[in-house]
């Protein structure tokens, strides 16, 4: 299999289709390696002292693991390291200790390449056995347990007198915080409402691309890696697919199915919805209301909402009948009218309404596999052996002379965008705040329940 990428946070920068595509990638036939087995070596080194300068190799390493961002930890990459103590005299005389740098890097036989690079947080001593285990992340679980207050001052008399686009926003922010960026060039939507209180600037990242996407339908990611001055830091890439395609061999250990309901994160931390079988749609009309001197339109922001529940809606009864009740209230970012609303919530609704299928496989282990990635099962259900699914979850672990890896994979091609009419259920900096009422006759007062 082709190396898939440049670590940390999903799938490389391989080319493939665009990040609007409705119809499914054409990935051709998978990648033939000889069963996908591989010999690697792996090597550790720490970097302790001031600064973290002091590189050693740590010939003492008795187990790893690391685990590629799942769940709702994004691109904060996490594991393990267990050494024997030096006091047992095996090994480098090496004491690791909170804020010092493990690296991790392996070889197929051309060469070393970095898998990983991260911080001690909790280190731990179990006496019986002469073992040292640390709890490792990477960088940006400093930025994911960082609070504070991000607003962004735009018009006159700023330095930004037409408003913040979304990267400026991260570059602010990584300035703050000392923290080395790189971001995807491009031409973005410049806004003046960028504002959140009390969030990480993790948060900050993803809120400023989700906006982005509200606005443009473009999709990022943020990674920790290397970056072109050698040192690593925080780097924002266009969602692209690896368009390599890798297929199971003998190598599977096992497999386990699984299905829930749709829960808000996905593979790359973008919020692609949540289930619900009832919904409170809100949005903003601009009203035309005439001409001011200058001769330029006047208009002003109405607000509107709509309820979409198994009483008036075919697809809201369906779901309530199938999965129970649940209520959510989403934002509309472009919708004109009540039709609108009414079209895009359920629009929304099918999209969540249904069981996300997630496959859990254990396979001899793969150092290049990323989030993203594509696998063909060849299972031995026939409805299984031509089924292609997504990497959503990498578990790594490495022992003496057991390499194996757990992934998690999903049955929905993450590079397509179920929720192009850009709904964001949480809410975001150019969403209008909550109505308290509109006075108009022909908007429902909404069907309440918490957000």
């Amino acid at each position: 299999m082709a190396d898939p990428g440049d670590g940390g946070g999903g799938s490389g920068s391989g080319g493939g289709s665009g990040q609007h595509d409705d119809d499914p990638f054409d990935y051709g036939p998978p990648d033939q390696k000889p069963d996908l087995l591989q010999f690697y070596s792996f090597r550790f080194t720490a970097l302790t002292g001031p600064g973290q300068k002091k590189e050693t190799i740590l010939s003492n390493v008795e187990a790893a693991t690391w685990d590629d961002g799942g769940g709702d930890r994004g691109a904060v990459l996490t594991g393990t390291v267990t050494v024997r103590d030096p006091a047992f005299g095996l090994g480098a005389r090496v004491r690791l200790d909170v804020g010092d740098i493990v690296r991790c890097e392996w070889s197929g036989g051309a060469g070393w390449q970095e898998a990983w690079e991260m911080r001690v947080s909790e280190p731990a001593l179990s006496v019986p056995l002469w073992q040292r285990t640390y709890q490792l992340a990477n960088d940006l679980d400093l930025l994911a347990r960082s609070t504070d207050d991000f607003l962004f001052p735009a018009g006159v008399n700023t330095a930004h007198p037409n408003g913040w686009t979304f990267d400026e926003v991260i570059r602010e922010v990584c300035r703050r915080y000392g923290v080395e960026v790189e971001c995807v060039a491009g031409t973005f939507k410049r806004l003046k409402t960028w504002a959140w209180r009390n969030v990480s600037p993790l948060e900050c990242f993803q809120k400023a691309m989700n906006t982005e996407r509200l606005h443009t339908g473009k999709r990022f990611q943020v990674k920790w890696q290397r970056l072109r001055s050698g040192r690593h830091g925080v780097k924002i890439t266009t969602l692209r697919r690896n368009p390599h395609l890798l297929a199971l061999g003998s190598s599977l250990i096992e497999a386990a199915y699984s299905a829930h309901l749709a829960r808000g994160q996905a593979t790359f931390g973008v919020n692609e919805g949540y289930f619900a079988s009832a919904l409170t749609v809100k949005g903003r009309a601009d009203i035309f209301t005439g001409v001011d001197i200058q001769g330029h339109n006047k208009t002003t922001s109405d607000k509107m909402e709509i309820a979409i529940t198994p009483q008036n809606s075919v697809v809201a009864k369906k779901a309530r009948d199938r999965f129970g009740f649940v209520h959510r209230i989403v934002w509309s970012a472009d919708a004109k009218t009540l039709a609108d609303l009414q079209q895009q919530g359920e629009e929304y609704m099918a999209a969540v309404a249904k069981p996300v299928k997630e496959l859990t496989l254990t396979h001899v282990g793969i150092p290049t596999i990323r989030r993203g990635d594509a696998i063909q099962l060849g299972l031995g259900d026939a409805a299984l052996l031509k089924q292609i699914v997504w990497v959503t979850d990498v578990q790594f672990s490495l022992l003496p002379a057991d390499f194996t890896m757990q992934i998690t994979v999903s049955f929905d091609d993450p590079y397509i965008d179920k929720l192009q009419h850009l709904f964001e259920s949480e809410g975001s900096a150019t969403t209008p705040k909550p109505a308290k009422s509109s006075g108009r006759s022909d908007v429902p007062s909404g069907i309440g329940g918490p957000r």
